[in-house]
């Protein structure tokens, strides 16, 4: 497909510029789920199947185990009272039995990471309008289906109350920092688009007035909670380190926490232009060739001088952090660079001097809750469209 460009002046160009988005969207995630992912979700299936519990009442009743997305569980030494699991309660809606909510699961066995294009007889949750309404409205069947939900005990007792997050399914992207940030705090969080609803209910919170409440949200990735919003990586990530007390006792550790989230956000944007020179907006699977000297120039010239800076960082904190003695959203985002530079410039990585760089790493690829999280189905895989 081809895309003419437009001037900024046209009327149309918001239309334009939406459906753009759409069909970048929609193929980045098609072309994600190609042959060898599917045999590997298959295998993983297979390997943790459960059966499905007896209807209950002419509903499905609890979802197996390994379709309910929830945070790594804690160290053993752990007594935090928001990733303590307990099982699901039944609750009466509309005559429907379902269970309470945490997180909304389609206990079908099938991919989730993909967008729904037929029809699917597992229940489902409708995002129509509002998502953070009441629970009857969140709860809304699509053609006459219940919608199948879990939770864990964090003390809320709606979903409306849980943290949601917005963005692209099927691929870590920027969303994947977002993603580590509540593993690493065990935080109960709903990832929208690799639920029910995926790509649908994405276009449809950023695109066509699906955010009803809260400041508006430009781009993904977002998060939600009641009427709160917050967009942009690195303000997320600032957010939520200090919102899940993983930040630093001063308000200088805290400008430096800022400083990193911002040098990080720098390295992704460099690299991700790498990746797309002749369209920024376009898949790079459209502009190949194009890329090749701008991807070799990036590993030459930016990957060092990247790396070079974080481990000077880790040699001034003395630590084993970036920031103080324990860890914060600076440690976050750059171990997930590093963890993107290693995947896709395995050479450029293993090459380089930064020898406390890949030591951290190894060290914060081994935190239990980060170690099952990367282990487990929730985990999206590594995409070849981007640094990302």
């Amino acid at each position: 497909m081809q895309m003419h460009t437009h001037s900024h002046n046209s009327p149309a160009q918001p239309a334009i510029r939406e459906a753009e988005m759409v069909f970048i969207a929609t193929t980045t995630t098609r072309d994600c789920a190609g042959k060898a992912r599917r045999e590997r979700m298959r295998a993983r299936r297979a390997a943790t199947a459960a059966p499905i519990a007896a209807p209950v009442g002419g509903h499905r009743a609890q979802p197996p185990a390994h379709r309910r997305h929830m945070p790594s569980a804690p160290a053993p030494d752990s007594e935090s009272p928001a990733t303590q699991v307990r099982s699901p309660g039944a609750l009466s809606t509309r005559g429907r039995t379902v269970f309470q909510p945490w997180v909304v699961v389609c206990p079908a066995p099938r991919d989730a990471r993909t967008p729904r294009r037929t029809a699917d007889p597992s229940p489902v949750l409708c995002l129509e309008g509002n998502p953070f309404g009441s629970l009857e409205s969140i709860l809304k069947p699509r053609s006459g289906r219940s919608a199948a939900v879990c939770h864990v005990s964090s003390g809320m007792a709606a979903s409306q109350e849980e943290w949601h997050l917005f963005y692209w399914p099927g691929i870590k992207g920027r969303g994947e920092f977002v993603r580590l940030m509540f593993e690493e705090a065990g935080v109960p969080y709903v990832d929208v688009g690799n639920g029910p609803q995926g790509m649908d209910a994405v276009i449809a919170y950023f695109y066509r007035g699906g955010q009803t409440s809260g400041l508006p949200a430009c781009s993904p990735p977002a998060i939600q909670k009641g009427d709160f919003s917050l967009c942009n990586t690195p303000a997320i990530m600032s957010y939520l380190g200090k919102a899940f007390g993983m930040g630093p006792a001063t308000k200088e550790g805290e400008a430096h926490v800022d400083q990193i989230l911002a040098i990080v956000t720098d390295a992704i944007s460099e690299g991700r232009l790498a990746y797309h020179p002749k369209d920024f907006y376009a898949s790079h699977k459209t502009q190949v060739e194009e890329s090749k000297p701008y991807i070799a120039q990036y590993v030459a010239k930016r990957v060092p001088k990247y790396m070079s800076y974080f481990e000077s960082v880790l040699a001034h904190s003395g630590k084993g952090f970036f920031v103080g003695d324990s860890i914060t959203a600076a440690d976050i985002a750059v171990f997930h660079y590093l963890q993107a530079v290693r995947h896709h410039l395995r050479e450029a990585f293993d090459s380089s001097d930064a020898n406390l760089c890949k030591a951290f790493l190894e060290r914060i690829a081994a935190r239990p809750k980060i170690h099952a999280y990367q282990q487990s189905d929730r985990c999206p895989v590594w995409d070849a469209d981007s640094l990302m």
